[in-house]
């Protein structure tokens, strides 16, 4: 069905339900999250009961669900901007929920990777759906705060799916952690479809001299490419994002293999020092970012880059400190700072890519920033530090996970002069995505 035809509230949201809304969004980010990420922290039980190398690992930590997130990612971005937003939200979340869960019976390597390749289908569509939808409830000045807590799911996913399923692991084993992870995302379903209103597109936006908000019928795919790929400061801030992102989707896979590998400890130690040791300075991190970019959007929102590449650049002495530390907490407090910084990037990053479009553009735009962040980000980190990991390992044996992790650290460099690049063009681009077609 197409969106014009659905129920829709005719204009911009009352205060009190858009952030009922933006709640609900975080709590499916969250799952999103969880659900994508609670693999990381199984790598090392499910590399022993399938005797894997590294690269195994990488691929399915990374890899297989990138390389499905990417082929659906474009297809279902541009769904988002055609048809019933939260209707196609609440089956994708009902198909990732349902295949996390069944990870947990998984009998071989190739069973687990399918079931990846089916999450990663899935949740391709769901933050390019549900940033359209929260720039359909708050307004270009709120928007970055909104979608500031809106990245807090990405830890709060982390914080609970960690402590819980190394629990959960820990007593029961890695499959019962995959079963406990799916089971509240159905949940989430049914709360979804019967709360949450489909809103009016452009509803926020700045209405013309006539009352109505600017907004045109969504363009031809190839369109929308064009004018992306005409905005400088959005190319170069895509390439900086993704960029960013490989390097953080690397740093969270091998985390917990390497607070194992290096110290010795047991899966609940691991666990719980990445839910609460560092995903808690990542939601402190989303916070900031969002505050920080809202204050900024209201003065300058041309100066958006410079702030998303300070942070870029902290990441990088923060977690060469953290692999390089030499001890357990030393390690926490260098990926807690790196943590901080990296959510700076995401709060403040997604939003300047949001206005650096047009409103009908808005869903395909995001979902092509979503796919390069899981095929090139999410899908080759995590692998090349498995690939680094096995080329050093007969070199430098019980260091080559850490070396690796480093090599993939230090690109965040090239990531920070992209987005110091963008800053150039910014404000000419932000005026041409603003202005009516």
């Amino acid at each position: 069905m197409n969106s014009s035809q659905a129920p829709a509230a005719s204009t911009a949201a009352p205060s009190r339900y858009r952030w009922y809304v933006l709640s609900t969004l975080v709590l499916i980010y969250a799952m999103h999250h969880m659900d994508r990420q609670i693999v990381t922290l199984l790598l090392e039980p499910i590399k022993h009961e399938f005797a894997l190398s590294d690269s195994q690992l990488g691929f399915l930590a990374g890899l297989s669900y990138a390389i499905a997130f990417g082929l659906a990612g474009l297809p279902l971005g541009w769904l988002v901007d055609r048809v019933h937003r939260v209707r196609l939200l609440s089956a994708l979340l009902f198909v990732w929920s349902g295949l996390t869960a069944l990870c947990g019976i998984a009998n071989s390597y190739l069973s687990l990777v399918l079931a990846r390749i089916g999450i990663g289908a899935a949740e391709s569509g769901g933050t390019p759906n549900n940033m359209s939808l929260l720039a359909d409830y708050f307004d270009r000045k709120s928007r970055p705060m909104a979608m500031g807590i809106y990245y807090t799911g990405t830890q709060i996913g982390t914080i609970v799916g960690f402590a819980v399923a190394a629990i959960v692991a820990q007593q029961y084993g890695w499959r019962a952690a995959f079963l406990v992870a799916g089971i509240p995302g159905l949940l989430l379903v049914l709360l979804l479809l019967g709360t949450i209103r489909e809103p009016r597109r452009g509803a926020s936006d700045t209405p013309n001299p006539s009352g109505a908000s600017v907004m045109q019928p969504p363009p031809p795919f190839m369109q929308t490419l064009r004018f992306i790929w005409s905005q400088r400061a959005q190319v170069h801030t895509m390439i900086g994002i993704v960029i960013a992102m490989a390097v953080t989707a690397g740093m969270s896979a091998w985390l917990a293999p390497l607070m194992i590998r290096s110290y010795g400890v047991n899966l609940k130690t691991a666990g719980f020092s990445l839910a609460f040791g560092v995903a808690t300075f990542g939601m402190l991190g989303s916070l900031a970012g969002g505050w920080l970019a809202s204050r900024i959007s209201e003065r300058d929102p041309s100066q958006l880059p410079k702030l998303t590449a300070l942070a870029t650049f902290l990441t990088v002495p923060a977690a060469v400190y953290g692999i390089l530390a030499g001890s357990l907490w030393l390690t926490v407090a260098g990926f807690a700072i790196q943590h901080f910084a990296n959510a700076m990037i995401v709060a403040t990053g997604y939003p300047l890519s949001m206005e650096l479009t047009r409103t009908n553009m808005r869903g395909t735009t995001m979902a092509l920033l979503q796919v390069l962040c899981n095929m090139c980000g999410y899908g080759l980190g995590p692998q090349i530090v498995g690939w680094l990991s096995d080329g050093l390992n007969p070199q430098f044996g019980g260091k080559a996970l850490a070396y690796g992790m480093v090599a993939l650290a230090l690109c965040n460099l090239w990531a920070t002069g992209h987005l110091l690049f963008a800053a150039r063009w910014t404000k000419n681009n932000l005026a041409r995505a603003a202005a009516p077609v």
